[in-house]
């Protein structure tokens, strides 16, 4: 099964938003829609959360999120 890193990102957007967290959540939305290659989406992805995580600014099931996909997506990049 393949993962689908966009849904994913997209998802914990929606938490974020929901968690008052409006600009992270904008953020991961614009690494996907102003990316131009899967490799740059992926990268922004990975900073944006990884950043966010690292600020423990989330729920403990968001940042749980968070760190997962960011490394997930920091695996596919190696």
């Amino acid at each position: 099964m393949t993962k689908d890193y966009y849904r994913e990102a997209r998802a914990i957007a929606r938490m974020m938003h929901s968690e008052g967290h409006f600009d992270w959540a904008n953020r991961l939305e614009a690494s996907i829609e102003e990316g131009a290659t899967v490799t740059e989406i992926l990268m922004m992805l990975r900073w944006n959360l990884s950043e966010f995580w690292a600020l423990g600014l989330g729920s403990s099931e968001l940042n749980g999120l968070t760190h997962d996909l960011d490394c997930a997506i920091d695996a596919a990049l190696q």
